[in-house]
């Protein structure tokens, strides 16, 4: 019961971040900005864009795919400050190590 949840979690957040990289550049978020400072043009415009290009039989509230959006712009912006800054090659080495510490 608990791995079909997990499992389709994992689908919508898979379904959302595969239409995103699909989507037209002009619908996507702007990395220099904040999520907050972007937030009425996600809701106005990036949402509708990819609930429309979700897969029908994929039920997911708003608020779910918000969270997804959110936790991208995150991630996204986070390595592209990185690259700003020039720290690029340091936090894919510490990355690399932490990686291979939790191999072990």
């Amino acid at each position: 019961m608990i791995f079909d949840h997990l499992n389709e979690c994992f689908i919508k957040q898979d379904e959302v971040v595969h239409i995103m990289n699909n989507l037209n550049p002009s619908l996507h978020f702007d990395l220099s900005k904040t999520y907050s400072n972007q937030k009425k043009t996600i809701d106005k415009k990036l949402l509708p864009a990819i609930k429309s290009a979700m897969n029908p039989s994929i039920k997911a509230y708003d608020v779910e795919i918000i969270k997804i959006i959110k936790q991208l712009h995150k991630s996204r912006r986070e390595i592209y400050r990185l690259q700003q800054e020039g720290k690029m090659a340091e936090h894919s080495k510490r990355q690399h190590m932490t990686s291979r510490r939790e191999q072990v």
